[in-house]
């Protein structure tokens, strides 16, 4: 009897341990497969340069366009993070910030916010700027070419490598940024203040009431700036 005991817990040990190796793997399985499936639907911001950034009423602007944007502030914001610490400038870009009334955000989410915020609005005055019949002459269109040949030139490797850019790509955003000044310099003769145009501003948040504005929100929460166009 006790030999059948013995034979039929030796059996079930058996068994056990067979079962738990099988629950390890089947665990081990759906996190390998998780964490492969998650690897392959992360976020590459190269590959996304043609999707749909930004939307205004029927007017699309890709990742591609709002990448400049970016380069521009990542850029400025870098001059001075390598000041406060040039050893680890990205500790600049973790610093909090908190304006004393109730507005507070990681310098490198408001650098984010400061980005979208422009290319939204230099989207919204261009459309302005074709309705209100402003063209650029061909002295203002040449110094655009050079403008754009000047930055081209100036755009480091990696820069290059994430948006991708050519000429014909700088000189689109510098021309359609060209046009916006333009509008923008007929406001200002009116007595509208840079202040009041910008974003945050009473004439400009007051334009873009009459907007459709859609943000890809699913886009924009998969970027970081800090070093996504800067070493």
């Amino acid at each position: 009897m006790n030999r059948i005991r013995k034979s039929i817990q030796k059996h079930l040990n058996v068994w056990y341990a067979v079962t738990v190796c099988i629950i390890i793997l089947a665990i081990l399985t759906i996190i390998y497969m998780t964490s492969d499936n998650r690897e392959y639907n992360k976020f590459n911001f190269t590959e996304s340069l043609d999707e749909t950034a930004f939307e205004i009423n029927d007017t699309k602007i890709t990742l591609k366009e709002a990448a400049y944007y970016i380069m521009v502030i990542e850029s400025n914001v870098h001059g001075a993070a390598i000041e406060y610490n040039t050893n680890n400038p990205r500790e600049y870009w973790n610093v909090y910030l908190n304006d004393g009334e109730g507005n507070s955000n990681f310098l490198s989410g408001q650098a984010k916010e400061d980005a979208m915020n422009a290319c939204i609005r230099d989207g919204i005055y261009y459309i302005e700027a074709l309705n209100a019949g402003i063209t650029l002459s061909d002295e203002e269109k040449k110094q655009c070419a050079e403008d754009a040949s000047e930055e081209e030139k100036l755009l480091t490797g990696k820069q290059v490598q994430v948006t991708q850019y050519e000429y014909k790509d700088m000189y689109h955003i510098i021309e359609k940024i060209a046009l916006v000044k333009k509008y923008v310099n007929t406001l200002m003769e009116k007595g509208y203040t840079a202040e009041q145009l910008d974003f945050g501003g009473e004439y400009y948040e007051e334009l873009k009431k009459g907007y459709d504005v859609k943000i890809n929100e699913e886009m924009w929460e998969n970027i970081s700036l800090g070093k996504l166009t800067i070493n």
